[in-house]
């Protein structure tokens, strides 16, 4: 429905009054977030089959006055708004003024019958543009969605109604038909206007279309990398890795530092390195400790620090690698050895074992005792209870005798020996 007082049989819901809505309704505009997230499909009344409509009446000149009476913080949205249009090749420029008295129209809340915005078409006396009191609320995510709808009432104002859908146009009913769609969340699509867009405000104010922008544009400047980075420990795990750092200039708000830990092929200029685990932490914290399920694991892996905005997108990376070795095991703790406990065993020795691990005891002649765990040699020791184990196959005359402590990983203590002058049993 057009603004200039003529009837349609649009029939769009208004919005709701409880809370911002996921679509905004506009001069017949419905806008249905789709942006990743944010930006997406703005609905419009219907309008004829042309490729453009542009009814006017056209203004005179080559320039439109407007005063924008919105909040300071909807400066991007309306300069966006008019950025599309004024560098679209056609012979007009919007131009925002100081003072209301010397402007064509206002840009401000106001009635808007139910719907996200509404305007008038063409040059008209009393000439407004109006955004719904619904968006007051809106925050920084919302704007590319507000800006679109500003563009399309921006429309409006130089005289362009309704088109009917298809290709991706800023007057189409379904602003986001055919539309590409961005590859990442923190882009939006920011080629509102289409050749048909252009083509219609260049037949009411003649001029060339200009090539067009780019599709997609971040919706904040990239994020400054961190500063001061130092990497202390992770190459144990019991000395998980810590990090530290200084917060960049110009670092914008809502923004935090993510760690990513690689397979370690990633610090070798892989990209296609298998992502591990992933953290987080706030950047005023200025400092991470490894809380990672890598931190517990043994072997190489890739650490990768950043800031990441509110978006998701991120500064470039400072990467560390680490080696990452499990503490030694503790020896046993080898007490008082009885011999002949009874008759069938050799010995019976006390000892202290570290928490999950086994006995492992192997023989040898005096004084070449084995100081190596080796697996394949079969275990002298059996466990009588919790703090005793059995000998048996102790050679009888001198030997030494070599305990070790293994977990059921396979990781050996280092040796903790004996020397026995075992009798013959009586």
């Amino acid at each position: 429905m057009s603004a200039l007082g003529a009837k349609s049989s649009q029939t769009d819901e208004p919005l709701g009054e409880s809370r911002l809505p996921i679509r905004a309704y506009g001069c017949g505009v419905r806008v249905r977030a789709a942006l990743v997230g944010l930006l997406g499909l703005v609905l419009l009344a219907g309008g004829p089959a042309a490729a453009y409509n542009a009814p006017g009446p056209r203004w005179p000149g080559k320039t439109i006055r407007y005063y924008n009476a919105l909040p300071a913080r909807f400066d991007w949205s309306v300069s966006k708004a008019t950025a599309a249009w004024n560098s679209s090749g056609a012979k007009l420029r919007f131009k925002e003024v100081k003072a209301p008295g010397a402007a064509q129209f206002t840009v401000r809340f106001g009635n808007t019958n139910g719907y996200g915005g509404y305007a008038t078409i063409g040059r008209a006396n009393g000439a407004y543009l109006h955004l719904s009191g619904q968006y007051r609320r809106a925050d920084s995510a919302q704007m590319p969605v507000i800006g679109l709808l500003l563009a399309h009432e921006f429309g409006h104002v130089l005289g362009l109604n309704h088109v009917r859908d298809g290709g991706c146009r800023l007057m189409q009913p379904v602003v986001g038909t055919g539309c590409k769609q961005p590859p990442e969340a923190w882009l939006y699509n920011c080629r509102w206007l289409s050749g048909d867009d252009v083509r219609g405000a260049i037949k009411l104010y003649g001029g060339k279309a200009r090539k067009p922008g780019k599709r997609f544009c971040p919706l904040e400047p990239a994020p400054p990398p961190l500063q001061d980075v130092v990497f202390t420990g992770g190459q144990s795990t019991e000395t998980p890795l810590e990090i530290t750092w200084a917060v960049p200039a110009g670092v914008r708000p809502g923004s935090s530092v993510a760690i990513e830990v690689y397979e370690p092929q990633k610090c070798s200029g892989d990209t296609k390195a298998p992502l591990v685990d992933r953290s987080s932490a706030r950047l005023a914290d200025r400092r991470w400790k490894d809380d990672t399920y890598a931190a517990t694991e043994e072997g190489a892996f890739c650490y990768e620090v950043r800031v990441e905005n509110q978006y998701g997108q991120t500064s470039s990376p400072r990467q560390y690698a680490v080696s990452r070795q499990a503490p030694p095991l503790a020896p046993p703790v080898v007490g008082a050895l009885t011999e002949y406990p009874d008759d069938y065993t050799d010995y019976l020795v006390e000892v202290s074992l570290p928490e999950d691990s086994y006995l492992h005891a192997v023989v040898a002649a005096s004084g070449a005792c084995i100081t190596t765990y080796d697996e394949n040699q079969n275990s002298l020791a059996y466990e009588w209870d919790a703090t005793q184990f059995g000998l048996e196959g102790i050679p009888v005359g001198p030997s030494c005798i070599s305990f070790f402590a293994v977990d059921y990983q396979g990781r050996a203590s280092i040796a903790v020996t004996r020397e026995v002058v075992h009798q013959p049993r009586i």
